[in-house]
Parts: structure tokens; C-alpha cells; sequence
């Protein structure tokens, strides 16, 4: 996989491989930015709009991820850096396309009630289409209060990227990754559990093509069956991300 092709939208994850979706969501223009402090919008969140199918998780310190998958591939996912206050939110990240390569500025907003519903309007700087401005409508999933088991990742997983256009085999070990993919790049990292999320891994990751390097740092899933594993992560200035779902070999 090209490094300057790995890419992503919003506040969440979606990982429809270690997840799953539900729920529908529509346009709107308006960004709700925050408002008084107290409740907690961490979590998984899930929904769907049309044929796109969503997932973001919201981590307890507001570093928050969402994956976007069309038609059943993955498409763009986001890293947005989130504040809430009461039951509102707001921030800005970085949306990366799978299929074009390219990146954009994003805003986020909107309200939530706490492990319930999550509403989200997304802004585009540079209009991506179709997320120039868009609306989401998630729900929670209580997979998120489900304490994740670092054993559950040992073994060899495969999956496509850049838009299923090449593929990248992970291998994990103890918490060691190592990995390489079908365009010559080579993977070294770590994951190791989140004590404030315990229902993911924090990751580290290095990807290394062509003699040119990239580190990366942002989560890990495993879903519930044991079959299915996720990275999403970005380097430490948003300007390159890094998404890998792979099923158990």
C-alpha cells in the first residue's frame, strides 16, 4: 500500500467488521458548538445513511475516530480531536479518501444524549464531496463497556486497503505487531490495552515503503467473534492515516 493513499471522516470509528451499523441520517448546515460540562459522550457509535454504513468511537479524552464504508467497502475515515460540554459538542480533525488519496480539513458538531443517540454535522474546508457538509445520526452500542482481551489479538490477519486495490497481512504476537502488504511495505508496532476504553488497544505503528517511514498512533478492535481485528490511527500532525481490517487467517 502507497503511505501517501492510506486515508479517512468525523468523531468515531466504523467498523462494520468489528462492529456493525444501524439507524439513518440526513443533511443539514448548522455546527453546534458546546455549551455547560457534565455529561460523557464516550463510546461506540453506530448508524447508517443510505448505503453508507458509519461507526465512530469517541474515546473518554475526546480523540475520537469514524470510518465510512459505501456499498459495503471502506471508503474515508476521519480523526477529529472532540470537546463536550453538557450535551454538546464541537472540533476539528482531518477526513482522508481511500479511493482519491487526497485529505481535507473537517469541522464537527452537534449534541448527544449520554450512551443513547449522537447527532453530528460534519463540514468539509475543501468539500470532499459528499462530505462537504453532511449529518449523522448514531446510537450507541454497549460493545463499548465490553472489556477487550489483548490475547484475542494474537495471530495472522489479512485485509484489503486503498480502496481493496492492495492487500496487508498483520501478524501479533504478545502485543508485537509485524506486517507487510502486497505493495512492498513492511509493519512494526505495538498494542497494548487502554485503561480508560477498555474495550480497545492503543496502537503504535510504523510503516516503512520504499525506504520512507511513517509512525502512527490511534487504536485497535477486535470484534466479538474473535474473527475480525481493526487499526485506525494517523501520524502525531494528521498529515497521513492509516486504516487495516483484517479477518483471521
Amino acid at each position: 500500500m502507497k503511505s501517501n493513499r492510506i486515508a479517512a471522516a468525523v468523531i468515531l470509528l466504523c467498523l462494520t467488521q468489528t462492529f456493525g451499523c444501524g439507524s439513518d441520517g440526513e443533511n443539514n448546515t448548522t455546527i453546534i458548538t458546546p455549551s455547560s460540562n457534565s455529561a460523557s459522550m464516550k463510546g461506540l457509535w453506530v448508524g447508517r445513511q443510505g448505503t453508507v454504513t458509519t461507526s465512530a468511537i469517541v474515546l473518554a479524552d475526546g480523540d475520537s475516530w469514524m470510518v465510512l464504508q459505501e456499498s459495503g467497502v471502506t471508503s474515508r475515515f476521519a480523526h477529529i480531536k472532540m470537546t463536550s460540554n453538557g450535551n454538546s459538542f464541537g472540533g476539528s480533525g482531518k477526513l482522508y479518501s481511500l479511493a482519491t488519496g487526497t485529505s481535507d480539513i473537517i469541522s464537527a458538531g452537534g449534541a448527544f444524549v449520554e450512551k443513547q443517540s449522537l447527532s453530528a454535522i460534519i463540514k468539509g474546508e475543501n468539500n470532499i464531496s459528499p462530505i462537504d457538509t453532511t449529518k449523522f445520526e448514531l446510537a450507541y452500542d454497549t460493545q463499548y463497556e465490553t472489556t477487550a482481551n489483548i490475547n484475542d489479538l494474537n495471530g495472522s490477519w489479512k485485509g484489503t486497503s486503498d480502496n481493496n486495490s492492495a492487500s496487508r497481512t498483520m501478524t501479533i504476537t504478545a502485543g508485537a505487531v509485524t506486517g507487510t502488504s502486497t505493495t512492498g511495505c513492511t509493519y512494526t508496532g505495538t498494542v497494548k490495552n487502554r485503561i480508560t476504553d477498555k474495550a480497545l488497544f492503543d496502537l503504535g505503528l510504523t510503516e516503512t515503503c520504499q525506504g520512507t517511514s511513517n509512525t502512527f498512533t490511534g487504536i485497535a478492535t477486535v470484534n466479538a467473534a474473535k474473527s475480525a481485528v481493526s487499526f485506525t490511527a494517523s501520524t502525531t500532525d494528521d498529515k497521513k492515516g492509516i486504516i487495516f481490517m483484517g479477518a483471521k487467517q
